[in-house]
């Protein structure tokens, strides 16, 4: 009998979700019924257990992309005074991107079940929230006590495809290319990890060391402009020329040594992210507390520094 009513009423209730008038009432409705499903996968214990698995596998090879891949810059690309400029600004580097290794090991050790996932990508029409809006953004990075990083893989698809499309229209694009093209937006989202946000030297430090060790010809070159121009070039020149000088006595000009001075200090470890954001990781001797439903909280990235 149970069972029979349950049949009369869910077929009554899909009827009345797929109708008009439905339509009519709750706009996006099948936006809405989408993000719904996604939300009970995201806190559904067994599926955030399978999803880990894959998380394992990309830290993985993130972890060797930054200890084992070649950069862009030492395919013997760059010029000259571009490889003095980074040798005199950051001085003897090692052979790896140690600040990408941060980020990642930090991600994979504070980040939960959920630091790769989207939380909101059916926030459209009535649910959309306009600081949230990522049309035009390769990637963000979300600082919380569990920090998660969300790409814009149409975007990111979309753009290499047009500037590996000559001008006759053919495609010199690779399987390759579009993965190290993904590989360095994520290096340059694991790196807000470990900056601080608020310091107007952050993203010069992140475009300096991408332009260095990034991978991919596309995000290289753009880095190493970002880095060269400055705030100017991705909407943060009001961070200097302040008539008062904040905590971090930042200078009223751009000044691509500081960006070496500060990525320096965060190597050594004399600067981190405001505990306000993200917790500062605890140390070696002191391993973090683990909750018992966070699958893989640490990753392989964990195990490595």
């Amino acid at each position: 009998m149970v069972s029979k009513l349950g049949n009369i009423f869910g077929g009554v209730r899909d009827k009345i979700l797929s109708s008009q008038i439905m339509e009519d009432l709750i706009p996006n409705l099948e936006q809405y019924n989408q993000r719904r499903h996604l939300e009970d996968l995201m806190y559904d214990p067994e599926w955030q257990s399978a999803a880990s698995l894959g998380d394992i596998e990309f830290e993985q090879e993130m972890y060797d992309d930054i200890m084992y891949g070649q950069p862009y810059m030492d395919q013997g690309t760059a010029r000259p005074e571009t490889q003095a400029l980074y040798e005199n600004v950051f001085g003897d580097m090692a052979p790896y991107d140690e600040m990408a290794m941060m980020g990642l090991r930090k991600h994979a050790m504070e980040g939960g079940p959920m630091r790769y996932m989207d939380v909101s990508p059916y926030d459209v029409g009535q649910f959309a929230n306009p600081w949230e809006d990522e049309s035009g953004t390769y990637g963000a990075y979300y600082g919380a006590t569990e920090p998660w990083i969300d790409i814009n893989l149409p975007l990111i698809e979309q753009d290499y495809e047009r500037f590996s499309t000559d001008e006759y229209g053919r495609y010199r694009g690779t399987p390759e290319g579009l993965r190290n093209k993904i590989s360095d937006i994520y290096r340059h989202e694991y790196k807000h990890g470990v900056t601080d946000p608020s310091h107007p030297y952050s993203h010069p430090a992140i475009y300096g060391t991408n332009a260095m060790y990034g991978l991919g010809r596309g995000e290289a070159m753009e880095s190493d402009w970002r880095f060269k121009v400055g705030p100017w070039s991705y909407g943060e020149s009001e961070e200097f020329g302040k008539a008062r000088p904040d905590r971090f006595g930042r200078v009223r000009d751009y000044s691509p040594d500081a960006a070496g001075d500060y990525t320096r200090d965060i190597l050594r470890g004399n600067e981190v992210r405001p505990p306000r954001n993200v917790p500062v990781p605890v140390q070696r001797d002191a391993p973090p507390d683990r909750r018992t439903h966070h699958f893989n909280t640490g990753g392989l990235a964990s195990l490595v520094l």
